[in-house]
């Protein structure tokens, strides 16, 4: 059975394990409302539109050159 001191000290462990994982919570939670805060989904369209403007003109290019070898040939 538990003695009166080690469980004072389980409770003082787990005491301390409280407050920390409140203090990682506080923290996540500031990490993402500063993600929020950097990155809005008005500013990533633009990147967006160019991303998928360049992968269509790479994939446009190469179904090209596939039909023009094919068409040659």
């Amino acid at each position: 059975m538990i003695e009166r001191d080690e469980f004072r000290e389980l409770e003082k462990v787990v005491d301390a394990t409280d407050r920390n994982v409140i203090r990682l919570q506080e923290q996540v939670t500031s990490l993402q409302q500063k993600i929020v805060e950097l990155v809005s989904k008005a500013e990533f369209a633009p990147v967006k539109l160019i991303a998928y403007g360049l992968a269509t003109a790479v994939g446009s290019s190469v179904i090209m050159a596939i039909l023009a070898k094919v068409i040659i040939k």
